[in-house]
Parts: structure tokens; C-alpha cells; sequence
């Protein structure tokens, strides 16, 4: 008897141990599981849970019960995981969501490129703003600045599942729950992923290169491979991150003019190599060449006044006059100016014309969508508050232009930032901004503010 029970647990230890992988130990059977049902975020806000609601409490007054985006609810809450921007995720019954103090509303999280399908069971955010999440079939680690992911390999990365629950230790580790046991993961073990790139539109590129592209835009590289990484680029035009495919990495749809691109390798835990900057040319089309367009328009600038002045001769009848000739020209303008904005809409590179200073756009909005807007938030050590960005000294041709600067600055303009604007405006007491996307989603009850995303967040005390 005491054989076949010891050849039991010899069994039943070798299975425990089959589960595990390179990456993830099987955990102590005394390992104590994090249980967060209250958080206290900037500023001065808690967070808690109230019988499966969730509810809020401001500089310790009354509590008030959250709202949700969606007509059903959340569903009862289970735990709550708060990031250093002081957006707080909560795991409910119907999934995971996002409030900020700034809203009232619950929101559920987005879902980009790489997520995982099915319900997220289990999620905690750590101390990097990295979301590791499980859904009964995945693990993913979810970078919370633009919600992309990274999915863990089941079996060679991660044990199989199915999984319960995920929670984030004091110390770093994620803990992860499954069917076959508790399992520990250790993030950032290994060294930062690095990224190069060897070629670029088929040439050997260097940092002192600038790539001549066709005009259609399209910029094939060559990098160095890294076992676990995926490729990312974006452009510093924007802060976007966009995923490349690291076997045949290919850039399309560059628009015609200059640009600075970042490619950068992302490992397992979302860990970015220093970007390395690709800068690319991408010619006019010869057919909307400055040349062409303006001969054309002469063209049919003249073509169109005849056509005009035909018409004024014929009624009424006798000569035009002044006034026709008048009427003549001023139509010619109207018209052509009408048509130059229309083609400015078509065009992809009209913003560099003379004497147009936007593009047109059209959109159609639905239902669910959300919408978003850019915005700079100062904060200091009991407040935040949004800056205009003309009076904050920042420019450019739109909100994220103006505020790339203090995304893709350096940390000495960034920092001349913060003290301009606090000597300028010396009862601010000015210590960091965040750059962030606001958004609002469409209702049928009319749109509603919910979390923003945080794309950039600088202290000036960091760094000093």
C-alpha cells in the first residue's frame, strides 16, 4: 500500500513537472495570491469594491457607484489593478474594463492588433504599464499605451491551459493560474531585445543613409532576426505603433516628402531595442508634379474663363462690359478655388502645396465607435489639468505635430518644457505632463468620455 502511494505521488509529480516550461516554475503550494479590491490613484481617488460594484470615493467623501458604456454592466467585479498614469483596470464578470478619475464610465478595453480572442478571466498591470491577461486558451502581455499584444506560446512558452486568473506580485512576478497548477513567471529575465537593420529598398543601409523609395512608397527591409521578438515600426510623425512582419518586412503607402520611420523589436514582455531611425524620400508622381498641376490648371483656367466669356457675350446680347468681365473672373476664381480644395481632398500630398494649408476628410461615424482627440495634461503633486497648446508655446499643423516634440524630444527640451512653463506660470508648481489620446464613445444617449490612453508620460523629477 504505502508502494502504490508513493508511486502515486512519484506520478503525480512528474506530471506536475511536465507542465512546466523554460519560462514558467510551478509555484509553492503556499504561495499567498494578490487580492486587490481597493486602489487609491492621483489624485486623491479610491477605488473599491462594493458587493461586486464598483464605486469611488474622492478626498474621502461619499462613495458614488461607477457607470459602464455598456447597457448591461460589467457584471460583478472581481479586482482592480492600477498602472502608474492612474488608469485603473477592472476585471468583472463580462470581462476586462478601464475608468480613469477623469470619467464616471467603466469602458471595455480595446482590442488590437495580436490581442487574444475569447473573454480576458484573468489580467493585473505592473509597475512598466505592461497588462498580462489570460483568456481561457492564452496568455498575452498587452502594452497599455496603444493595446497591441504579445500572445505566450502555449505548451512551449506557457503550460497549457485552460487558465483561471493572472495576478502581478510585489515583487514582479506574474503569477498565472491554470487547471494543471499555480505557475510563476519572472519578466525581463533576459537581456533587452536589440534590433538591425542590414538593407533597405534592396541597398546596404547605414545610419548616414537617406533611402530613395519609388514613388509608390513602398520600402522593403532586411533585419537581423531575434529568437521571441516581433518587429514593430512607426513614424515620427505620429506615435503609432505598427507591426511589421519580421520575415519580409515591407512599409507601404509612404505618402510622397520626407520621413524620419523607427523600427524597433518588441520581446516577449514588450520590452522595446532603442528604435533605429530609417530615413526615406518618396518622389511626387510625375502626373501630380508641382510642373504638371500648375500647367494644367493654367489650362484649364483659361478654358474655363472662355467658356465663361461665351456665355456672357451671348445673353445678353452686345459686348461683355466691365461687369462681365468682372463676373467672368471672379467665377473663373470661385470655381477653380472649389476645385483645388476638392483636389486637395484626393491628393495625397496636398498639405505641401502653396496657399493650402489642410486636407479635407470625410468620415462616417457609427454607433460604438470611439472617438479620439490629443491632448497635453500637466500634473502636479495634487492636480492635473489640461494645457492649450497655443498657450503652452507649442505648434504645428494639428494637435499631434504640435505635441510630437515632447514625445520624441530630447530629455533636455523636455525638460526646458516643464521649466518655461512653470517659471512662466509660477502657481502651477508645474512637475510633469502626460501626452494622451481623449476619447469619447458613440451612444445612442449621445457620446460619452471614457479613459484616455496615455501615449507619453514625463516627471521632471525623474530625471534629475
Amino acid at each position: 500500500m504505502n508502494h502504490a502511494l508513493l508511486l502515486a505521488l512519484a506520478l503525480l509529480a512528474g506530471t506536475c513537472s511536465a507542465q512546466e516550461t523554460p519560462l514558467f516554475r510551478a509555484a509553492p503550494a503556499a504561495t499567498p495570491w494578490p487580492e486587490r479590491t481597493r486602489v487609491l490613484v492621483h489624485p486623491r481617488t479610491e477605488y473599491s469594491i462594493d458587493g461586486g460594484r464598483l464605486v469611488r470615493r474622492v478626498d474621502g467623501g461619499a462613495t458614488e457607484q461607477m457607470l459602464c458604456t455598456l447597457p448591461e454592466g460589467p457584471g460583478t467585479v472581481r479586482r482592480l489593478s492600477s498602472e502608474p498614469t492612474s488608469a485603473t483596470y477592472v476585471l468583472a464578470e463580462r470581462g476586462l474594463f478601464i475608468i480613469d478619475p477623469s470619467v464616471v464610465h467603466l469602458d471595455p478595453v480595446e482590442r488590437t492588433d495580436g490581442f487574444p480572442e475569447g473573454l480576458i478571466v484573468g489580467a493585473d498591470v505592473d509597475g512598466q504599464r505592461r497588462l498580462w491577461i489570460a483568456t481561457r486558451d492564452a496568455f498575452a502581455c498587452v502594452d497599455t499605451r496603444q493595446f497591441f499584444a504579445r500572445v505566450f506560446e502555449p505548451g512551449s512558452e506557457v503550460p497549457p491551459g485552460p487558465y483561471e486568473d493572472v495576478a502581478v506580485r510585489d515583487d514582479g512576478r506574474v503569477l498565472l493560474r491554470a487547471a494543471s497548477g499555480l505557475f510563476v513567471y519572472r519578466p525581463d529575465a533576459q537581456a533587452p531585445p536589440r534590433c538591425r537593420v542590414v538593407r533597405a529598398a534592396g541597398n546596404a543601409w547605414s545610419e548616414a543613409t537617406r533611402v530613395e523609395l519609388a514613388a509608390d512608397g513602398r520600402l522593403e527591409l532586411e533585419v537581423e532576426r531575434e529568437v521571441g521578438c516581433t518587429l514593430r515600426y512607426r513614424s515620427q510623425r505620429h506615435h503609432l505603433w505598427y507591426p511589421l512582419d519580421l520575415a519580409q518586412p515591407v512599409i507601404t503607402g509612404l505618402e510622397p516628402g520626407e520621413h524620419a520611420l523607427e523600427i524597433a523589436s518588441f520581446d516577449r514582455d514588450l520590452r522595446s531595442s532603442t528604435p533605429v531611425i530609417v530615413r526615406v524620400h518618396v518622389p511626387v508622381p510625375k502626373r501630380f508634379a508641382k510642373r504638371t498641376l500648375s500647367l494644367f490648371g493654367c489650362g484649364a483656367a483659361a478654358l474655363l474663363a472662355l467658356v465663361l466669356a461665351f456665355c456672357a457675350r451671348r445673353s445678353p446680347p452686345g459686348p461683355i462690359g466691365t461687369r462681365g468681365v468682372v463676373w467672368v473672373l471672379s467665377s473663373t476664381a470661385l470655381v477653380l478655388g472649389i476645385g483645388l480644395q476638392i483636389l486637395a481632398a484626393i491628393v495625397p500630398h496636398a498639405r505641401a502645396w502653396p496657399f493650402v494649408g489642410f486636407t479635407m476628410y470625410t468620415e462616417v461615424y457609427r454607433e460604438g465607435e470611439r472617438v479620439y482627440q490629443p491632448a497635453l495634461l500637466a500634473h502636479n503633486e495634487v492636480a492635473t489639468w489640461e494645457l492649450d497648446l497655443t498657450q503652452a508655446g507649442l505648434h504645428g499643423d494639428g494637435a499631434w505635430p504640435a505635441l510630437l516634440p515632447l514625445v520624441h524630444g530630447t530629455a533636455e527640451a523636455k525638460r526646458a518644457f516643464v521649466e518655461r512653463y512653470a517659471r512662466e506660470k509660477s502657481n502651477s508648481h508645474l512637475r510633469g505632463y502626460s501626452v494622451v489620446s481623449q476619447r469619447r464613445v458613440l451612444t445612442a444617449r449621445g457620446p460619452i468620455a471614457v479613459a484616455p490612453l496615455v501615449t507619453y508620460q514625463y516627471s521632471a523629477e525623474e530625471t534629475r
